[in-house]
């Protein structure tokens, strides 16, 4: 990979990962962009991003030391996320879209199930600080700023 660019795994296809992969398609990186229904991905899609229809069985296809979003439409689907990426360890960055309280809650569930100290890295709520919105399109720009500042060369 060439410096100044990275890789993201965008985990769900609701209307943020959406507005998110309008941004990304647009910037230095490559994304595998998943969700488990095929027939939500746009028909068209910049060069630099990868639809793959499925969810965590797909995790042993996807690349080490990417920057991984998690925002898909069930929190159980998240969870799973989450946990087979703590396992996997081998996360640049984890996002995930929810409140502190969702955080919170995975924290719990997440205890004794992953190496100790490995939960601390969940950006969660995903974002810049101070940018407090639903919209999606201003949430995607407030995710994306986050995420481009580990846009360091490897």
């Amino acid at each position: 990979m060439a410096a100044g660019t990275m890789q993201v795994v965008l985990c769900g296809a609701g209307p943020v990962g959406r507005a998110v992969i309008r941004l990304l398609g647009e910037l230095p990186c490559t994304v595998f962009w998943l969700d488990r229904r095929p027939s939500i991905f746009p028909e068209e899609l910049a060069g630099n991003i990868h639809p793959v229809a499925g969810g965590v069985e797909q995790m042993c296809n996807l690349p080490a030391n990417a920057c991984w979003l998690v925002m898909t439409d069930d929190d159980l689907l998240d969870f799973d996320w989450i946990e087979q990426i703590l396992l996997r360890g081998d996360a640049r960055f984890i996002g995930l879209l929810g409140c502190r309280g969702k955080l919170a809650s995975f924290n719990l569930r997440l205890i004794n199930r992953v190496p100790l100290g490995c939960i601390a890295s969940i950006h969660c709520p995903l974002g810049i600080e101070g940018i407090n919105s639903r919209q999606p399109s201003i949430m995607a720009i407030s995710i994306v700023a986050q995420l481009m500042q580990q846009l360091k060369p490897d």
